[in-house]
């Protein structure tokens, strides 16, 4: 494209009528995303509790869950919040869940090594920080026979407080939600709980995608459970694990599928234009959790359990009430049938520039 000096002349007068609109539009754009990218957010409260299932109580066996919680210095870097919900399985479950544990924390203290225990700007991004402890978890169980024939779920959701972003990572069916805490704009400013939203994706036969993966890697399927191809008394209730290397060949993974938030308002956008939120709660839990009661422990009820702990007592115990309910809720007389394990989390929104 060429210009004569009077095409340059009427360009340059174009911009000194239009540049203070054009100064004002993109300075109020970028102001926005600087508020949203700066949502700050408090920890107000923190629990976490597993129980032993009566199935492996009743035989003197060990738990097979393992929970999670890390919170890092506050004001120091972007002030991470870990949690996390291991779910063991096969005959050495316990111990190749205690390794996995182990290691990924490992993972994550090392990403904060130097940095008072929480990641600064240099460390890396909470994907790759996550996809790399599920990595490194993985080779430590296959570096141990006991990998083999057993294996672990693994989800872990990492927060962080000075950026208000929220990465979670999973393998099998231990799941995570977030759930909106409203402040009604009306009259009555009643606190309500928002459309919860799920951090995890599920990894079993009943999952689409999961399903026709298992298929093609020519496994069967049958009442739910992936059948070896070469061995048919080898099952598993999951698609996706840490360890149960013999079961790759049926395509049982250990990639983990990661979501990112990056602001918890960006989920404003489902909720009505006169709830302000205020704060939320982040609830993750093993199938013990969620399967009992012939899986009828849903978000919704979950949900409505989280506005009758709040209505009842004071937010910097919600966390550890809201554990012993959910624990309650998954049990019968005896207690959990299966393994149970709940981590809860409860913050607070700020922005600030």
């Amino acid at each position: 494209i060429q210009l004569g000096f009077g095409g340059i002349g009427r360009l340059g007068s174009f911009f000194v009528l239009y540049l203070p609109f054009f100064s004002i539009f993109f300075g109020w754009w970028m102001v926005d995303d600087g508020d949203r990218k700066q949502t700050k957010l408090t920890l107000v409260s923190v629990g976490q509790l597993t129980w032993v299932g009566s199935t492996h109580r009743d035989y003197g066996e060990a738990n097979q869950d393992g929970t999670l919680v890390v919170v890092g210095e506050e004001g120091v870097g972007d002030g991470w919040v870990v949690l996390g919900v291991w779910d063991g399985h096969g005959e050495d479950g316990e111990m190749v869940m205690q390794c996995a544990r182990r290691t990924m924390e490992s993972h994550i203290a090392g990403a904060t090594k130097g940095m008072g225990g929480c990641p600064g700007k240099d460390s890396p991004e909470l994907s790759t920080l996550l996809y790399g402890a599920f990595r490194e978890a993985q080779e430590q169980v296959v570096a141990v026979p006991l990998g083999v024939s057993s294996g672990t779920t693994a989800t872990m959701v990492v927060i962080a407080r000075e950026t208000g972003e929220i990465c979670s990572a999973n393998v099998g069916d231990s799941t995570g939600f977030l759930f909106p805490l409203m402040r009604d704009g009306g009259r009555n400013g009643k606190r309500v709980v928002g459309t919860p939203h799920e951090l995890t994706t599920l990894h079993r036969t009943d999952n689409p995608g999961e399903r026709e993966r298992i298929l093609a890697h020519g496994a069967s399927i049958d009442a739910d459970y992936v059948v070896d191809r070469e061995d048919d008394r080898m099952v598993l209730s999951v698609t996706r694990a840490l360890g149960d290397t013999e079961m790759s060949r049926d395509g049982i993974s250990s990639v983990p599928q990661i979501s990112m938030l990056r602001s918890v308002k960006d989920l404003l956008a489902q909720e009505p234009d006169w709830m302000k939120l205020e704060s939320f709660v982040v609830v993750v839990g093993s199938d013990g959790i969620w399967d009992a009661d012939e899986r009828s422990i849903t978000s919704d009820r979950v949900a409505d359990l989280i506005s009758e702990v709040l209505d009842s007592g004071t937010e910097h115990k919600m966390a550890e009430r809201m554990c012993d309910a959910l624990i309650l809720l998954s049990s019968g007389q005896d207690g959990p049938l299966d393994d149970a394990s709940a981590v809860v989390a409860m913050f607070a929104l700020s922005s600030h520039r």
